[in-house]
């Protein structure tokens, strides 16, 4: 991927997952204030991490048959970047 195309914010992606449940909407923020923060080349590494982790909880819930808390996706990835 084209690191200055990325850079340039030309992806549009924030930290942030939309997820869809019972006819309601809600954003699941990747990191805190993650709806402020773009994806550029310097944290898409953190981005893609947080993004793995996300994926991996929902498919171990749903083999599993439970229902999300509210605060399960509270991820809190070692991220040197604040």
């Amino acid at each position: 991927m084209d690191v200055e195309l990325v850079d340039q914010d030309v992806l549009g992606l924030t930290f942030v997952c939309e997820v869809e449940s019972l006819c309601s909407r809600r954003q699941i923020e990747l990191r805190p204030n993650g709806k402020d923060i773009v994806v550029d080349s310097k944290n898409m590494e953190y981005y893609v991490k947080a993004w793995s982790l996300l994926l991996h909880i929902f498919i171990k819930m749903t083999k599993e048959e439970k229902y999300l808390e509210p605060n399960l996706l509270d991820i809190h990835l070692d991220d040197k970047q604040e």
